[in-house]
């Protein structure tokens, strides 16, 4: 039986610093750049990342959920073998099916270094997401009397963050998935909820980025609090067996014609007692480009190359992006071998 798989956790208490970019970014450039296989996990109410990597439409009831999955549509629906399978699935399958006995996910593909989006050959780099539900979410995270009693989603309401953190934590680390991924990558939400320390105590490594602004880094705080939380559960043997490791906090959206402050934060959070060997080397940071916002647009809309990772190799973007990467990437999976 294969062993589990990391876990990305892309965190921080701070609403506007860049969760959604940097985890969707960061499974092109691992799929493009390093040839693995990517799982994209949607933990965020906003469903930003399900809104910027596949189709989505209004359906009643559920609010905004994903189109009809391609790969179960691609199936011979008229073969009783097919049929038996599919039972096991909603065709706009998304997290909340880990909550519903007898159904599992599935996930939609995204992008893929094989051309066929649909091919069967699990071994291709590709990124895949398993989308969020915003519904759902909204149920899951209700305390007290509810609204969403006799709703499609009502049997969530009575769902605890150890219910939560037991399903999440069971799917991430599943080892059928390491036949599939190589890594999985959670977008947070930004908030203290029952779903963002869920993924906190899910997760294999964390990642913190954090806008070089006084404001932006108030979570900080928060943050540090509830991975050292987390951690602290770890060891004392709750939670996952693995280890909980911080990855480090990254500077992002960085305006260099503001240089002054942000450069003392910086250097500020890097030396605090706390965590003085934390944050990301002076010289890796993502800043503020035109370039990576019409690039992190979704899919459909995105201009030519249709990702930072095809634009030529002296463009500002993709140069903080892959130094950062290629430095989270060797956090996780270790120095890249002579």
């Amino acid at each position: 039986m294969p062993a589990s798989i990391p876990c990305l956790a892309v965190s921080n208490n701070k609403g506007g610093v860049g969760k959604t970019s940097i985890a969707n970014t960061l499974g092109e450039y691992l799929c493009y750049k390093k040839g693995l296989r990517v799982a994209l996990v949607d933990l965020d109410e906003s469903q930003s990342l399900v809104r910027i990597t596949i189709p989505t439409e209004k359906v009643i009831g559920h609010g905004l959920m994903p189109k009809e999955n391609p790969f179960l549509l691609s199936l011979d629906q008229n073969d009783p073998d097919v049929k038996e399978y599919l039972s096991s699935y909603n065709l706009r399958s998304t997290l909340a099916d880990l909550f519903v006995p007898g159904k599992e996910v599935m996930p939609y593909p995204v992008l893929t270094t094989g051309g066929d989006l649909l091919e069967d050959d699990t071994s291709v780099p590709r990124v895949d997401i398993i989308p969020g539900n915003r519904e759902a979410f909204r149920s899951l995270l209700e305390t007290g009397p509810s609204e969403r009693e006799g709703t499609i989603y009502s049997h969530l309401v009575s769902a605890t963050t150890e219910d939560i953190t037991k399903h999440i934590a069971r799917f991430v680390s599943a080892p059928e998935l390491s036949e599939m991924y190589d890594i999985v990558i959670l977008d947070c939400a930004p908030l203290r909820t029952g779903l963002f320390d869920a993924a906190m105590r899910a997760a294999t490594h964390v990642l913190c980025p954090y806008v070089p602004e006084i404001i932006s880094t108030e979570g900080i705080p928060g943050f540090i609090d509830a991975f050292l939380n987390a951690r602290a559960r770890r060891q004392s043997g709750e939670d996952r067996k693995e280890p909980l490791e911080l990855v480090g906090l990254m500077p992002n959206k960085v305006d260099l014609r503001y240089t002054g402050p942000s450069g003392h934060l910086a250097r500020m959070i890097q030396t605090a007692e706390t965590f003085p060997d934390d944050h990301f080397p002076e010289e890796l940071f993502i800043r503020q480009n035109i370039g990576i916002i019409n690039l992190t647009s979704p899919m459909s809309e995105r201009p030519s190359p249709g990702t930072v990772f095809k634009l030529p190799k002296s463009n500002a973007a993709r140069q903080d992006m892959e130094k950062c990467y290629s430095f989270i990437h060797e956090k996780i999976f270790g120095e890249p071998k002579a």
